[in-house]
């Protein structure tokens, strides 16, 4: 939001962050109205599910918007996440964002962002689709890259998603792959 604010980002860019189904909308309500950014839980929320659990089910309308928002969006950053294998897919440059509070080191080393690197991420980035920003002006600086140069890591995004979908069962990662 103040990178917008101060000229390094095009004045026209929307800013959009959609919070976890599961997750609590007024944590980052501030934070969106503070910096300019539309707020909204990812699609398929439903809080009127018989159990918690069952909160993010969401219907093939749904599923149709989330990739219609994938498809439009031009650069995606994202903290923890799986959708950045989404957006490898959709062919959209992505880019986690390493970096919490500073001075915050024991926290930070706890925070979810740190065990999904560790797990989940690692094909992603190993495939060379997906950026990986240690800090605010890292983090800047590729935004504003990928901007200009969409097509930058277009042939790494291709191969982070087949890492990673290509290793489940069965034939339908492939499939999708394939589309």
């Amino acid at each position: 939001g103040e990178a917008k604010r101060n000229g390094k980002f095009p004045s026209d860019l929307q800013l959009y962050a959609s919070v976890h189904p599961g997750g609590n909308m007024d944590r980052h309500r501030s934070w969106a109205e503070r910096y300019g950014f539309t707020l909204r839980f990812s699609p398929g929320r439903h809080v009127s599910a018989p159990h918690q659990d069952f909160r993010y089910h969401p219907t093939r309308e749904e599923m149709l918007r989330l990739a219609a928002i994938f498809l439009s969006t031009d650069v995606m950053v994202k903290l923890s996440s799986t959708v950045a294998l989404e957006s490898c897919l959709a062919d959209r440059p992505t880019i986690c964002a390493f970096f919490g509070k500073p001075f915050d080191w024991i926290g930070w080393r706890r925070s979810m962002i740190v065990r999904d690197f560790r797990e989940h991420y690692a094909d992603l980035i190993r495939g060379g689709g997906v950026a990986v920003s240690r800090n605010q002006q890292e983090l800047i600086q590729q935004i504003r890259t990928y901007l200009e140069h969409p097509e930058n890591d277009r042939d790494g995004r291709r191969r982070s998603a087949e890492l990673i979908a290509t290793t489940l069962a069965g034939d339908a990662s492939e499939r999708v792959l394939a589309i």
